[in-house]
């Protein structure tokens, strides 16, 4: 059954705040035992929505919800225990859609979700030489802050999101904290490169999830895997059999960052992406700070190509483990080194790197080069350190004529006991 949102009141003009006729369209699907929630073409503007259990939010093409300017019309900070927000990152934990502890929903349809971040973001400033290289955006309010993740599944069930553009958010785009059995395909995803913290899709703790076949071109990290569970009810919840495949992505930050996070993340499978921009391709996250050890292990990343980024590969971090990764068929032009340390306080073993080439050309010139930019680029094109069961086979790396006298080194392998390197060149 079709519950159409204007039958209940919800007005079109791009001004009126259509919070409480939208809601009443869902709790009437819901409450019939489920259905589709229209939003027909116009410009609806609302604050915080909660979808309910069978419910599809379908946006016809047209359609677009802007999210509203006004603090006061989102949800409390505590509207429900798993929630968090970040004052450091200067977001709050109000959020535009939420789905929370129920099953069998989804979003649907060629219509737009506005975030609205404009209107919440302070102007850009300069931050790092090889991140955010745009400058990067935080909250106009320092004391309220900005609006969290924009839409929020937590601890909910069999998702669909898909087809709909996700825009100018003003913070992480679309967020699964806790969940089982999601599929995301045909998505697009479009917000300034300078806005900070808009990751187009986030995986924390959840399982049996697949991406495919979207669009993302944002400010900060493209898609994001982590491993958080510490706010969730279930607080030993892992995450795993996640497979993101045939997505092109730009992003300001990670390309994808796998970590983040003191619990466990396996079995990830990462293939046919295409970059046009990262500022860090793959950034496996063993630890975000020092309250933080991420476990990740079996990870397969297949058949990636950047036509720009900085680093192909790093490892963040001084805590954490990391083990049996893959890591094949890549091809990228690169600005500074992969730097792939183990931590001093756990360990990374098995990592396989099969038939990758890697171009590097330098970002700056030979008079920009500060020892700061030095030491953010690295002066080593490929550094492994402290990984036992390492494996180089078939990789290429090369560089612009002229460059080889601002390396320090090309392949530097220590410390890896029992490491295999074939045809690397």
């Amino acid at each position: 059954m079709i519950y159409n949102i204007l039958d209940y009141g919800a007005i079109a003009d791009g001004v009126t705040v259509n919070s409480a006729a939208i809601q009443a369209a869902i709790d009437a699907c819901s409450e019939n035992g489920g259905g589709r929630v229209l939003v027909p073409a116009g410009k609806f503007v609302t604050g915080t929505l909660w979808l309910k259990s069978h419910v599809e939010l379908h946006l016809e093409q047209g359609a677009e919800l802007i999210a509203s300017t006004d603090l006061a019309d989102y949800n409390e900070n505590d509207a429900y225990p798993q929630n968090f927000w970040s004052k450091e990152e200067e977001w709050n934990g109000k959020h535009l859609v939420i789905a929370h502890e129920i099953t069998d929903v989804s979003i649907t349809g060629y219509g737009t979700i506005n975030g609205s971040g404009d209107a919440f973001f302070d102007d850009p400033y300069p931050i790092f030489y090889y991140c955010w290289d745009e400058g990067i955006q935080v909250a106009r309010d320092k004391v309220n802050l900005r609006p969290g993740q924009l839409i929020c599944f937590i601890e909910s069930s069999h998702i669909r999101v898909e087809g709909i553009t996700i825009r100018n958010s003003p913070c992480w785009c679309c967020f699964f904290h806790g969940c089982d059995y999601v599929g995301v395909r045909g998505i697009k995803v479009f917000n300034a490169h300078t806005a900070g913290n808009t990751d187009g899709i986030d995986i924390d703790s959840s399982s049996h999830v697949t991406v495919s076949d979207s669009i993302i071109d944002t400010g900060d990290d493209a898609i994001a895997v982590r491993c958080n569970p510490g706010k969730l009810k279930n607080n030993t919840k892992v995450c795993e059999y996640i497979t993101i495949t045939n997505c092109v992505c730009s992003a300001y930050s990670a390309g994808v960052r796998i970590g983040v996070g003191n619990g466990l993340l396996r079995y990830l499978s990462i293939s046919n992406m295409v970059f046009s921009h990262a500022a860090n391709l793959i950034n496996l996250g063993l630890s975000y700070n020092n309250n933080s050890a991420s476990n990740l292990e079996h990870i397969s990343i297949s058949n990636i190509r950047a036509d720009y980024t900085n680093r192909v590969v790093t490892i963040h971090g001084k805590k954490g483990t990391l083990r049996d990764l893959v890591m094949e068929n890549v091809i990228a032009n690169a600005t500074a080194g992969c730097d792939l340390i183990a931590p001093e306080n756990g360990f990374a073993r098995e990592l396989t790197f099969r038939n990758i080439k890697i171009h590097y050309k330098n970002k700056y010139t030979p008079e920009e080069m500060t020892d700061a930019i030095l030491a953010e680029r690295k002066s080593i094109l490929f550094h492994v350190k402290g990984v036992p069961g390492l494996e180089l086979q078939s990789v290429k790396l090369t560089m612009e004529p002229g460059e080889e006298a601002t390396w320090q080194g090309r392949v530097v392998v220590e410390d890896c006991p029992d490491a295999i390197l074939q045809d690397v060149r």
